[in-house]
């Protein structure tokens, strides 16, 4: 697989996950579009730990709290709005910090 398509696919798939949980936590959506983010933040998650799992341990463990937790097959329900808007910045902000320090370690400018 050609190297800049996987640094750009990790720089597509950072933002789309960190966007959305953005949104969902400003917006009160739908139900499908909830359903939605848990697949999108699940498969960005199992992404970073098959990315870092011989690297960098508190990643690995980190993003499996978060698949754990939006995993759309057994959802988990809060049960309070806060906690997940809480939960949601919490998780954009580790997406984000995960493709800083890709970026930080590669060069990549998404250029």
């Amino acid at each position: 697989m050609n190297v800049t398509l996987v640094k750009q696919s990790t720089k597509i798939l950072s933002f789309i996950c960190s966007g959305m949980l953005i949104l969902a936590a400003i917006i009160n959506l739908p139900e499908a579009y909830y359903f939605l983010l848990r697949i999108v933040v699940f498969t960005g998650a199992i992404w970073v730990i098959l990315r870092r799992l011989d690297k960098a341990a508190h990643w690995v463990v980190l993003f499996a709290l978060v698949a754990t937790l939006y995993n759309p097959f057994m959802p988990i329900d809060l049960n309070l709005e806060v906690l997940w808007i809480i939960m949601y910045l919490i998780t954009a902000g580790m997406f984000i910090a995960e493709y800083n320090s890709y970026k930080k370690k590669y060069g990549h400018s998404g250029r």
